[in-house]
C-alpha cells in the first residue's frame, strides 16, 4: 500500500514545495495536468482534500494537506540525503533564465553558450519571449528585464545602462526627406513596440516636452524582434537600443537617427527567490553583468 503511494506521495510534495501546479509540472518535466490527477488520485486514495483551490493559480495546503507535508518533507528530505551520500556527483538542476526577444536572441543566448562551456556541471534553459513571464508560477530562477517593464523591483540587480534612441534603415533614410529635427519625426512612420504607456514612456525620455507630439502614423508591433526587422525592412523608424547598430548583421543597413535624443535604459536581473538557487543566480548574474561590460552591450 505504502509503495503504491509513493509516486503520488512525492508529486504532492512537491506541488506543496513550489506551491503552484505549474511550477511543479515544469520542475518535473511533465504535463500540468499529469501532475493534477496524481493529486486527484491520492486525495482521493486517501479520502481526504490536500489543498484549497483559491482561484486558478492560488493554492494553500488544507489541514490533512499540511500534516502529509510535514510527513512527506522529513520522508523526502532523508531520502534525498542518503541520494547524495550515496552518489559521487549528482545532477545539478538546471538554471532557467528568461529574457526579452531582441535581447535575449542577441545578447543572453551568446553568453549561455560561453556559460555552460566555462561550468561544465551547469545546464541553462533559457526562455526567450516579450511575455512578461511569472517567475513562481513558470519555474524560472532569473528574468533579464528592461527598467521600463513594470515587474522590475527595488533590489533586483542593475547589469548595464544601455542607450535608446530613434534607428532607420538606410534605405528608409534614402527613399524619405531627411530627418534633421526632431518635428520632422511627424511625417514619418513610428514602428512602436508593445502597449501604449511604453511608447509615452519612451517618447518623453527622448524628446523636449514641446516637440512630444506622437507621430500620426504608427506600426505597433508586440515583439521585440518584430519590431526590429520591420525598421530593417523599411516599415519606418523605431526607438531601440543603439547596440544594435553594433551587430555585424546591421552594421550596413541601420542607422542612428537624430542621436544627440537619446536615453539610457538599464537592465535587470530579476531573481526568483522561491526557487532556492541563490549561489547559481548569483554566478550567472555575475558573470553575464562583466560579458556585457566586456563586449558593450
Amino acid at each position: 500500500m505504502i509503495s503504491s503511494l509513493l509516486p503520488h506521495l512525492y508529486y504532492f510534495y512537491t506541488v506543496a514545495s513550489e506551491q503552484s501546479f505549474t511550477a511543479a509540472a515544469v520542475k518535473l518535466r511533465i504535463s500540468q495536468s499529469a501532475v493534477s490527477l496524481q493529486i486527484a488520485r491520492l486525495e482521493e486514495k486517501l479520502g481526504v482534500d490536500l489543498f484549497h483551490r483559491e482561484g486558478r493559480r492560488s493554492i494553500t495546503l488544507t489541514q490533512a494537506g499540511g500534516q502529509l507535508w510535514n510527513l512527506c518533507r522529513e520522508i523526502f528530505t532523508k531520502l534525498e540525503m542518503s541520494t547524495a551520500l550515496g552518489q559521487a556527483q549528482a545532477p545539478v538542476e538546471p538554471l532557467r533564465v528568461t529574457a526579452p526577444s531582441l535581447f535575449g536572441t542577441y545578447m543572453v543566448l551568446p553568453f549561455i553558450k560561453i556559460f555552460e562551456k566555462r561550468h561544465a556541471g551547469l545546464k541553462v534553459i533559457p526562455m526567450i519571449t516579450d511575455r512578461v513571464v511569472d517567475l513562481k508560477q513558470e519555474g524560472i530562477d532569473i528574468a533579464i528585464r528592461w527598467k521600463l517593464s513594470k515587474n522590475v523591483k527595488l533590489g533586483d540587480k542593475v547589469l548595464r545602462q544601455v542607450p535608446f534612441g530613434f534607428i532607420a534603415s538606410k534605405s528608409y533614410l534614402t527613399q524619405n526627406a531627411p530627418i534633421k529635427s526632431a518635428e520632422d519625426l511627424n511625417r514619418n512612420t513610428l514602428i512602436a513596440y508593445g502597449e501604449q504607456h511604453i511608447l509615452v514612456t519612451q517618447w518623453q525620455a527622448l524628446l523636449p516636452k514641446k516637440q512630444r507630439h506622437l507621430p500620426k502614423k504608427l506600426l505597433i508591433i508586440d515583439n521585440s524582434l518584430a519590431q526590429l526587422e520591420a525598421v530593417v525592412q523599411g516599415f519606418g523608424l523605431a526607438i531601440l537600443p543603439v547596440t544594435v547598430l553594433k551587430f555585424p548583421q546591421y552594421q550596413k543597413k541601420l542607422q542612428a537617427v537624430l542621436p544627440q535624443h537619446h536615453y539610457q535604459v538599464g537592465i535587470y536581473g530579476c531573481v526568483a527567490t522561491h526557487r532556492h538557487t541563490p549561489e547559481r543566480q548569483t554566478l550567472f548574474l555575475n558573470e553575464f553583468k562583466a560579458y556585457l561590460s566586456e563586449i558593450g552591450g
